[in-house]
């Protein structure tokens, strides 16, 4: 099986809500091929979905570490807008709170 049969298959089982099969299998895809950039978007999206901001950021991030494609060049921008939403709110969260008057 092709890494963009496995990764297809994933977005197969995130379609039907197998959620956990789907990042399994796009954390395979990553692993087999790791300048594969589609899986880690899809486990970026995964991951916010859950409230893991972190791994959300890290793996944006390292989709943004690969190679550009014509499947990808569009959304680039979007990604790092993202990631610098994602920041700006994080920043905001750790901002010392002004103690009440």
């Amino acid at each position: 099986m092709q890494v963009e049969d496995i990764f297809q298959l994933g977005c197969k089982f995130s379609l039907e809500g197998r959620m956990d099969l789907a990042i399994e299998l796009w954390k395979e895809c990553v692993r087999l091929k790791p300048d594969y950039s589609l899986p880690y978007l899809n486990l970026s999206h995964a991951a916010k979905g859950r409230n893991d901001g972190q791994n959300y950021r890290n793996f944006l991030v390292k989709f943004l570490d690969c190679p550009i494609t014509g499947q990808t060049v569009n959304i680039v921008n979007e990604v790092r807008k993202d990631i610098e939403d994602y920041d700006k709110k994080l920043a905001e969260a750790n901002k010392p709170k002004d103690p009440p008057k």
